[in-house]
């Protein structure tokens, strides 16, 4: 089902039940360059494709800045890139993201509340 735009095409299926809301063929996910990962949030209803050159593009459900885009709540029902680069490995869970950089500093963005992430300013 892409009725959180998890699959990067612009307009929505309707929502899942038995009679419809699936896509049933493979398509390809349009704009993206070569990727080399992916990570998808299922119950965070986004994905992250990792590109060869380092960074991220993400698509989907942004409602808790999953996405890390920092754009507002809602759906992108196309690939957007994130301000971050030198990406080496993604993982998404729930409403969270994360990046390990080929520094191998680890990134976290999504639903955190103060606390959630061992993160210092």
């Amino acid at each position: 089902s892409n009725w959180q735009r998890q699959f990067g095409f612009a307009a929505p299926t309707d929502q899942p039940s038995p009679t419809r809301g699936w896509v049933l063929e493979p398509r390809q996910v349009p704009g993206l360059p070569p990727v080399t990962a992916l990570a998808v949030g299922v119950s965070g209803r986004h994905t992250m494709a990792l590109v060869r050159d380092g960074t991220l593009r993400v698509w989907g459900n942004q409602d808790w800045g999953q996405a890390g885009t920092g754009a507002g709540p809602g759906y992108h029902p196309v690939p957007l890139t994130p301000k971050i680069a030198s990406v080496a490995a993604v993982f998404a869970a729930g409403n969270n993201s994360f990046a390990v950089l080929r520094d191998g500093s680890l990134w976290a963005w999504g639903a955190g509340s103060p606390g959630d992430f061992p993160l210092t300013s």
